[in-house]
């Protein structure tokens, strides 16, 4: 059995807006790689720091000390990297 997806014309400019993110995303690596894959590879890496900070902002969710410390850590590391390739 298998049933439609239906989208509602309120969700629609979202989804729209969420397939060009995914594109220029996608794109944006692909450009980066050409200069650096190391250095692409370690902003990708940001995702999940990135989807915290974010729900914490918007959704007003609790980040725990691991999480936390995920995202120190994340951003130390974007740091070092920048220091280290300037």
């Amino acid at each position: 059995m298998t049933r439609r997806l239906s989208v509602t014309r309120r969700a629609l400019p979202l989804l729209v807006l969420i397939g060009f993110c995914e594109i220029a995303g996608t794109a944006s690596f692909t450009i980066g790689a050409g200069e650096s894959v190391a250095v692409a590879a370690v902003l990708a890496s940001q995702f999940a720091a990135l989807a915290a900070i974010l729900a914490f902002f918007v959704y007003r969710e609790r980040l725990t000390g691991r999480q936390r410390l995920g995202v120190v850590a994340v951003a130390l590391g974007v740091a070092l990297l920048a220091l280290l390739r300037a």
